[in-house]
């Protein structure tokens, strides 16, 4: 028949969302701007992992960032207390920015590195 059809959305596995975004000065390649979000793919098996280019935190909100259902301001969010509410153990170069939102603030070496967000297993780790 060549037809194409899509049915309704439904998570992948174990993923809650097909994906997550995730913007902020700390992103070097993102900043703020929706136009280029960093996007974490769900494996189908709870784990959503980026590599990114982080900048870390000099005396403002430079090395602040935070996590989306979806691109733009109108999602939900997630930010540093969201993850330790749920009981996650977090990267030590991770801190809560403790800014108006208690958005994730990196205080490591500027660099590129995976990040990964296990849902499974409740860890937000960085290599």
């Amino acid at each position: 028949n060549k037809t194409v059809t899509l049915g309704a959305p439904e998570s992948i596995g174990m993923c809650e969302f097909e994906e997550l975004f995730a913007v902020g000065a700390a992103i070097t390649q993102t900043g703020w701007d929706w136009g280029n979000p960093a996007e974490f793919y769900c494996d189908g098996n709870g784990v959503y992992s980026y590599y990114l280019e982080l900048t870390a935190y000099t005396g403002n909100d430079d090395g602040n960032f935070r996590f989306f259902t979806g691109t733009g301001w109108g999602f939900d969010s997630f930010n540093y207390p969201h993850f330790t509410d749920e009981g996650y153990t977090i990267d030590e170069n991770f801190v809560n920015a403790e800014d108006g939102d208690s958005n994730f603030r990196f205080i490591g070496d500027d660099g590129t590195y995976l990040l990964t967000i296990d849902t499974v297993n409740k860890t937000i780790t960085l290599e």
